[in-house]
């Protein structure tokens, strides 16, 4: 812990907490009048909390920076440990080639795969984005769009004999090769992430819904971002 002024005990329970989580000693320190932040961090990763404390101790931002670059949010806390306890093999989990599957005749689709496709070009055409159908074996299709970094793609499989979307599998949704398919429910949520940010920022750098700023400017870590706590 750092020396000097004594850090609100709201704060304090929030770094022993994660303490116990990553298992390395944290750094707290306060940054400017009624903000204070906590700071753990290994030889590849660091990772940032901070919080206000008035009119009550919140946490209002944190950041994550793995081997000197700033990564997007780790899903909560357990998957957050997983990066300081095994640093590369988490990386490469994330880490998704977009691979743009070979084009099947789509006269021999079922027909909520051309429907779907239908909807995909409609919103592909005007950005030059690659829509493709295609089947996998005699009982699946996928159908979707393909960019250079991320992906959607909508899964059919054929169920008694009926086309529909596997329980938990209908949509994968991949951003800047990485899989965030959890966090979306509806292609129209899907297709608003895939282009969102694209059309705002042509050059694509940025994720929708995540973008990264300067340190202490991006929620990195969804782990109690909107938490309050009393003093």
């Amino acid at each position: 812990m750092s020396a000097g002024t004594t850090p609100p005990p709201g704060v304090l329970r929030q770094a022993e907490e994660r303490q116990r989580a990553i298992g390395l000693e944290p750094i707290v320190e306060q940054v400017k009048a009624n903000r204070w932040r906590v700071t753990f961090r290994n030889e590849r990763v660091a990772v940032t909390f901070d919080y206000k404390t008035s009119p009550r101790v919140e946490q209002v931002d944190s950041t994550l920076t793995v081997d000197g670059q700033p990564r997007r949010l780790a899903k909560n806390l357990e998957h957050l440990t997983q990066f300081f306890k095994d640093t590369t093999a988490t990386l490469a989990a994330l880490h998704v080639p977009i691979e743009i599957p070979e084009a099947t005749d789509l006269d021999s689709a079922p027909p909520p795969v051309k429907h779907t496709y239908g909807t995909l070009v409609m919103h592909a055409q005007k950005r030059g984005s690659i829509v493709r159908a295609s089947q996998h074996g005699v009982n699946e299709w996928h159908v979707g769009i393909y960019l250079e970094t991320r992906l959607v793609e909508v899964i059919y499989t054929r169920q008694n004999g009926k086309w529909a979307n596997p329980r938990g599998q209908r949509l994968r949704l991949v951003i800047d090769n990485e899989d965030i398919s959890h966090e979306i429910r509806t292609l129209k949520e899907a297709l608003r992430h895939l282009f969102g940010d694209l059309d705002d920022h042509p050059e694509g750098k940025q994720a929708i819904g995540r973008k990264r700023g300067v340190q202490g400017k991006a929620t990195s870590v969804q782990v109690r971002n909107a938490t309050v706590i009393r003093n």
